[in-house]
């Protein structure tokens, strides 16, 4: 893999001291870089992790700009308040491609570069176990297994997965697979000669660890309804070609491996020079979400750690994300126009919400509302699932854009294959 030095400085007002020049590393292509250069302030910037074979962004003119595959051009774009410079580097679904080296300068950076699975070190995880931190990662674990359950099939032998990480990735996608299997068994003329066999290990506890424990409890007897074989207080030590090893010795044989366990920062987060970090290199932000070390570095999202009322960490999870980037662009309108002084963020538990393909659905109404704590399950935790996921498309694409992706993914779901074999 391939990686190149990229420096940011910032600049200072008269008066208040030399520039500073942080020196960062970026390990992985995708990193998704926007440059909002105000007229008034100097340079506004915001570095995002994205995955995307081709993106395309729309100027202020109506005219729209598609940056080619491996391709990297910045394109400005005016607005009334900001002047935008953006950068995007591509790459294609399973190419490495160098990136070129680059300076920029900026008043006020924002940090939301997301988060990677963390294999804490685990000796062979790297070189044996799938993730699933992006599309593209997800895509090449989709194809593999679907060639080892062909083989299988044609073997007439059981298939055996693992899954590391009992958290809503690790549950949800055990009871996805076990409804796949399902599906295309109905496909078969006679008995399915295959099995899908499945272990869940989760070294917690209980599965599901930032849920209430109702819920926890519900989805794991489910899972074992559905026949997954589902190990708490379990520690995977070890993994290799043939499965993993578990603390005190114990091997688990299994053809495919996917470890969905623990939370790190991307690797870029801990080049950032000066910047406090925690033991899972995410940076530790104030109330008002600037790093401890640099009033002019933000950060939100997975890659930051904010402590909560209680003084715990809040969890990884999408709904702290959106909360922080709505106050957060709220917060920064009268910082940068006025300079006044920025609000500090309260997070608010809304619930939490967890779908086991078309099996079942859990949920809690979280700490506001009128039916505060309330539990949600059946038909109605699906419905509330299905709208989250629609809410945060709206919040991505806007009503109009949104509403129409909306009617065509039921349009498409409606006339797609229920089973992917190529």
């Amino acid at each position: 893999m391939y990686l190149r030095c990229v420096s940011l400085t910032s600049h200072r007002r008269r008066g208040s001291g030399p520039a500073r020049r942080l020196q960062f590393i970026i390990p992985f292509v995708g990193e998704h870089v926007h440059a909002l250069r105000s007229r008034e302030r100097g340079c506004f910037l915001v570095v995002q992790t994205v995955w995307a074979e081709k993106i395309q962004s729309t100027t202020d003119a109506g005219s729209l700009n598609t940056f080619g595959r491996n391709e990297i051009e910045v394109a400005p774009i005016s607005s009334a308040l900001l002047r935008i410079a953006c950068l995007v580097i591509l790459y294609k679904t399973c190419g490495v491609q160098k990136l070129p080296g680059g300076s920029f300068s900026y008043d006020t950076l924002i940090l939301a570069v997301g988060s990677r699975a963390n294999d804490f070190g685990t000796p062979g995880v790297t070189e044996n176990c799938h993730f699933i931190d992006d599309i593209g990662q997800a895509l090449l674990f989709s194809d593999r297994l679907r060639s080892r359950i062909l083989i299988a099939i044609a073997a007439r032998t059981d298939l055996h997965l693992v899954i590391v990480g009992g958290g809503a990735t690790g549950v949800e996608l055990a009871a996805e697979l076990s409804h796949y299997m399902e599906t295309l068994s109905r496909y078969a003329t006679d008995e399915m000669p295959t099995h899908l066999r499945m272990t869940l290990i989760e070294s917690g506890p209980r599965l599901l660890g930032p849920f209430p424990e109702r819920i926890s409890k519900s989805v794991e007897a489910k899972l074992r309804q559905l026949g997954i074989d589902v190990r708490t207080n379990t520690k995977v030590v070890g993994a290799d070609a043939k499965g993993v090893i578990l603390d005190g010795g114990q091997r688990i044989e299994a053809a495919l491996v996917v470890w969905a366990a623990g939370v790190k920062a991307p690797e870029v987060v801990s080049k950032l020079d000066g910047l406090e970090v925690n033991h899972r290199g995410q940076i530790v932000v104030r109330p008002t979400l600037q790093s401890k070390a640099d009033d002019r570095v933000f950060a939100l999202g997975d890659c930051s750690s904010f402590s909560g009322v209680d003084g715990r960490p809040l969890p990884t999870t999408a709904q702290v994300a959106r909360q922080q980037a709505v106050f957060l662009a709220r917060s920064l309108v009268g910082y940068l126009r006025q300079n006044s002084p920025l609000a500090e963020f309260h997070f608010r538990d809304v619930g939490s919400l967890v779908s086991l393909a078309d099996y079942a659905a859990y949920g809690t109404l979280g700490s506001y509302g009128f039916f505060r704590g309330g539990f949600l399950r059946g038909h109605l935790a699906h419905l509330a699932h299905a709208a989250l996921y629609r809410m945060h498309q709206m919040d991505l694409y806007g009503p109009v854009r949104g509403g129409v992706t909306w009617f065509a993914d039921d349009l498409y779901r409606a006339v797609r294959p229920r089973i992917h074999l190529g």
